[in-house]
């Protein structure tokens, strides 16, 4: 059943993430401080967004149950926009300031967590979103960018 969409609109004075119901209607502010990046539980439940504590710390995940206030930080360090939300917890990638990368699961129940592989050096999480897992988190798929580096290559007689 769907819940509806949260969004962080560019328009407003002060970032924050609003929902918009499913079968339409008015957009209700979700977040006081901001946020962006958002999932929000199949249930309706829970929030999980992108926001900074000091305004300065682009890679927090803040969890933030349906009608509450108050959000609890539940992850740090984080790439931008490589990190998503299945029923089990959460899988994301270490900062870009971090070398080399890697990839890691958050686990809701225990919150404890647990890297499961570490990137080459020259190799990064690509595109927006660069991951994402199935609903039973069974399978990741991760686009890598290797060397981002060039090569030139004279090809003669092509025609």
């Amino acid at each position: 059943m769907a819940t509806g969409s949260t969004f962080s609109p560019v328009d407003r004075e002060k970032p924050a993430l609003w929902k918009t119901p499913a079968g339409g209607g008015e957009a209700v502010q979700v977040t006081q401080d901001g946020g962006s990046e958002s999932y929000e539980t199949t249930d309706g439940s829970l929030y999980f967004y992108k926001g900074s504590s000091d305004g300065k710390s682009p890679g927090e995940i803040w969890k933030l149950p349906a009608g509450a206030t108050d959000p609890e930080r539940v992850l740090t360090g984080i790439a931008s926009n490589e990190w998503t939300v299945f029923e089990a917890g959460s899988c994301f990638v270490s900062d870009w300031a971090l070398t080399p990368q890697s990839l890691s699961f958050y686990d809701f129940a225990t919150r404890d967590v647990t890297r499961f592989t570490t990137l080459p050096d020259d190799t990064r999480v690509s595109g927006t979103p660069g991951l994402s897992v199935s609903p039973d988190g069974l399978q990741l798929v991760v686009g890598l960018t290797e060397d981002q580096g060039g090569d030139i290559m004279l090809v003669e007689d092509f025609h």
